[in-house]
């Protein structure tokens, strides 16, 4: 599930600096402050959030914080899942992408990191926001980086819109040309009313477009309670409503999770890679160094045909120590909970075939099918 990125894309991810240095540039006395300016905004993401009414896009103090911390993070993040989502395929006319809640154009900016081979194509991103101002900013973030890649910058087109107005894509373009994806990035977990209300924005979208193609919407949260829940709660409500979850998930059956009720919530926690010197640099100074990244994500279109005999299952925890076997993993599937015996080999997040006996003996802790000697050869990609 996470793909290793094309060199050349964390190449240009080392030169955002350069191009926050045109669109934004930090004055001295604001270099000096970034750190602090850090950790205020994420103290007003997290123990804060009853403040999250006051917007940080009104702040020059937050909104340097957000562009030179969050942003970079949030790329990365995007950066280490995006290769391993079963995306559709681009066709060769132009293609749009819709970003609902694109802050500056994060997930935008992403894919275009991400894949060289879309940089290229004629793209037309659709960003909508609440705020225009970090509209304006990721425009221009997206042209500076489109100029030292030396490429055609995409067309970006923006909409200043409440995340819960509905839409039909004629609204946003007269002239829109087949949607590729739909994007959500960051959105659910800052929804006062649940994240079932999103669904009314995509009415028409999954089946919007020309030619048989036909795209794909795109979910993804901070791996907190709070995002895992939000993720889970909009799965179940689109399920119901004849959506198919396309990833993480190997099955759209009730989510294992959920059946289990209580605390746990679908999120996946993967060891940070090797960032950008700068962004690194400041985490520390800011107090929030990260060892890890944490993530729950959610894509839905088209239901995908199964792969090779056996039931598929997404590996969901790090390996654990059982009575059985040191290096157990839980997984799920449609048939419910997996308990993966002998898999510490087996990242987090990847999806694997398993074979489940007519009459398995369950876990009597967690409830999970017990699976003692589950093959790292079962593999199935991710």
């Amino acid at each position: 599930m996470f793909a290793g990125m094309p060199v050349d894309s964390w190449q240009l991810l080392d030169r955002l600096p350069e191009a926050l240095d045109r669109v934004r540039p930090l004055s001295s006395r604001q270099a000096k402050e970034l750190p602090e300016d850090v950790a205020a905004l994420s103290r007003l993401l997290t123990t804060e959030r009853d403040r999250m009414g006051l917007s940080y896009w009104s702040s020059p103090g937050l909104i340097s914080a957000y562009l030179h911390y969050f942003l970079p993070w949030n790329l990365v993040r995007l950066l280490g899942v995006l290769g391993g989502l079963p995306l559709p395929p681009v066709g060769t006319g132009d293609m749009a992408i819709v970003d609902v809640g694109s802050g500056p154009l994060t997930v935008p900016l992403a894919l275009w990191l991400a894949f060289p081979e879309l940089r290229t194509v004629r793209m037309h991103v659709h960003a909508m926001d609440k705020s225009i101002q970090p509209l304006k900013m990721g425009k221009a973030l997206l042209a500076e980086m489109s100029r030292l890649a030396g490429v055609p910058v995409w067309p970006v087109h923006l909409t200043k819109s409440p995340i819960l107005h509905r839409f039909g894509l004629g609204r946003l373009s007269g002239d829109m040309p087949p949607v590729w994806l739909v994007a959500f990035g960051n959105v659910l977990n800052e929804l006062p009313g649940g994240a079932g209300q999103v669904l009314p924005q995509l009415q028409g979208m999954l089946h919007a477009g020309s030619a048989g193609r036909t795209p794909a919407a795109f979910f993804m949260e901070p791996g907190t309670r709070l995002g895992g829940k939000s993720i889970m709660e909009l799965r179940s409500i689109a399920l119901a409503e004849g959506w198919q979850a396309r990833h993480p998930c190997p099955h759209n059956g009730e989510c294992p999770l959920v059946r289990r009720g209580g605390s746990p919530w679908c999120h996946f926690v993967v060891d940070a890679p090797k960032v950008p010197a700068h962004l690194a640099d400041l985490s520390v100074r800011a107090g929030l160094g990260k060892a890890s990244l944490s993530l729950s994500m959610l894509l839905l279109g088209e239901s995908l045909a199964g792969r090779g005999d056996g039931l598929p299952a997404r590996v969901l925890s790090a390996p654990f120590a059982t009575a059985a076997n040191p290096r157990a993993r839980y997984a799920c599937s449609a048939k419910g909970l997996l308990l993966l015996g002998d898999a510490g080999d087996v990242g987090q997040g990847e999806q694997v075939l398993v074979q489940v006996p007519a009459s398995p003996r369950l876990d009597p802790r967690s409830r999970a099918i017990c699976l003692p000697r589950f093959l790292e050869g079962n593999k199935a990609g991710r």
